[in-house]
């Protein structure tokens, strides 16, 4: 049998996503939605930075811990209104 390695654990269903995200104050709920949407790792998040993040063009360049390699991810639209 194949050993696993790195798997993550924890995944939310969708009802308890909303239900953290109502939870949570107005500040942290672009965070969260940004985590369940793209499955960012916390690190991967608290390491971004603006000139990785192009809102005209709606996309993010995620850097990824496997590839060391920053991969660009499309956002949705309504993620990137101002």
């Amino acid at each position: 049998m194949l050993k696993e390695s790195n798997v993550r654990k924890g995944f939310f269903e969708h009802h308890e996503y909303l239900a953290l995200k109502k939870a949570l104050p107005d500040y942290l709920r672009p965070v969260i939605t940004f985590a369940y949407h793209t499955g960012c790792r916390k690190a991967e998040i608290l390491n971004l930075t603006w000139n990785r993040v192009d809102l005209k063009e709606g996309t993010v360049r995620l850097m990824r811990r496997k590839t060391k390699k920053a991969e660009p991810f499309t956002l949705r639209k309504q993620y990137c209104k101002s």
